[in-house]
């Protein structure tokens, strides 16, 4: 595989998807500004979008919304990813990305993208810092996350890392990137294999904001299947 794919996939967002479509919508070039998008959406598709951040850890069996929840995303559909849940938040729902596209999000509040190119077992679900991935700072290790598949199947993951990274230039898809737990520089396909080979496992990817900079670096959030 295009080593600049692997690349790419670490922008988390060179490319945006309409909501809940494959159909592309209009890029966003590496080169804009460091502020806030010119296009972020001001509204939500998703009402299950998370509220409040949990003071516990609720199994779904204690949390009607997880029922609830994943009723609105069955669609028949066995084999793809319709929706994540985390108990003590509400659902996100999860799209794909468009055939031949490995680069595009979702801008859309309440709904993550399913990352196309890992195999092998491994799930990668990605959102835009200002969007649905902003939640993903309050996953925690040891916190339970259910992905939910169209058909009403459901899989149990545990998270069991975190990891940040500074990007030495937040713009390029093939930049570097600082180790924030170490201080190690990485290149962009050393952090790809870590995060999105090996082993069936989870991995949730968004940017981390920083003094309004919101490419100033990469979060990836591990989590392996409860078996």
């Amino acid at each position: 595989m295009n080593s600049r794919l692997f690349r790419a996939a670490l922008v988390a967002g060179a490319v945006l998807l309409a909501a809940a479509t494959p159909v592309l919508a209009c890029p966003v070039t590496l080169d804009m500004d460091d502020g806030m998008p010119a296009d972020k959406p001001t509204g939500s598709v998703a009402p299950n979008f998370p509220e409040d951040s949990p003071k516990d850890e609720p199994t779904p069996e204690k949390d009607s919304r997880f029922e609830t929840f994943k009723q609105a995303v069955t669609n028949g559909r066995a084999g793809k990813i319709t929706g994540l849940f985390v108990p003590g938040f509400k659902g996100l729902y999860v799209v794909q990305q468009g055939k031949g596209d490995n680069t595009g999000v979702s801008p859309v509040d309440g709904v993550v993208t399913q990352f196309s190119l890992p195999s092998g077992g491994v799930v990668g679900l990605m959102a835009h810092n200002y969007a649905a991935g902003k939640w993903f700072e309050s996953f925690t290790p040891n916190s339970l996350v259910y992905v939910i598949y169209g058909d009403g199947k459901s899989v149990a993951y545990r998270i069991t890392d975190t990891l940040r990274f500074k990007a030495k230039n937040g713009k390029s898809p093939s930049s570097d990137l600082i180790d924030l737990s170490t201080g190690e520089t990485r290149t962009a396909d050393q952090v790809y294999n870590q995060v999105y080979t090996g082993r069936p496992h989870l991995t949730l990817q968004t940017c981390i904001e920083e003094d309004g900079n919101w490419k100033w670096g990469r979060l990836f959030l591990l989590a392996e299947p409860v078996l």
